[in-house]
């Protein structure tokens, strides 16, 4: 197995492992179980349980809408920040394809260097585009990618 691989399946693993214990630790803290967040969210209760006990990957689709649903950032869900002062409205996000759009042209980057430089398949880059959503997981691919060991300079 190659180093680029490997590290790249650590930081996957580090980033659903950190959605899932911020999640139980909301979920804890709220109150509220697998059955009711599923059912008040329209999730399958199994699906939930499985983010919870096993840490599996999302959509940005969804974690959007847990986001609005526990009025915290994605970031904050994600583990990545403490601060949940940050809390943006789903209404307030843009298309995840425009936004690569945006971002890509904004640093000089070509599709194949992304294809290149990152684990991203064009397949997965071109249903963003006709607006499909992105894991988790490859959001933290992208977000090595155009910010490499966290260093965000260009504020996205």
């Amino acid at each position: 197995m190659n180093g680029l691989f490997s590290y790249n399946i650590i930081i996957m693993d580090s980033i659903i492992v950190s959605f899932r214990n911020s999640l139980n630790e909301i979920l804890m803290l709220r109150d509220i179980d697998s059955v009711k967040l599923g059912k008040e969210m329209g999730i399958d209760p199994s699906v939930v349980r499985r983010w919870r006990n096993k840490g599996i990957d999302v959509r940005l689709k969804t974690l959007i809408r847990l986001a609005d649903y526990f009025a915290c950032s994605i970031e904050y869900l994600c583990g990545k920040s403490h601060d949940n002062s940050k809390f943006v409205s789903s209404k307030d996000y843009p298309n995840f394809g425009e936004r690569l759009l945006a971002i890509m042209k904004k640093n000089n980057v070509r599709p194949y260097q992304l294809f290149d430089n990152s684990k991203i398949v064009p397949s997965e880059y071109y249903y963003w585009l006709g607006g499909g959503e992105p894991s988790l997981s490859s959001l933290n691919i992208l977000a090595e990618f155009f910010c490499p060991f966290g260093n965000n300079k260009n504020g996205q």
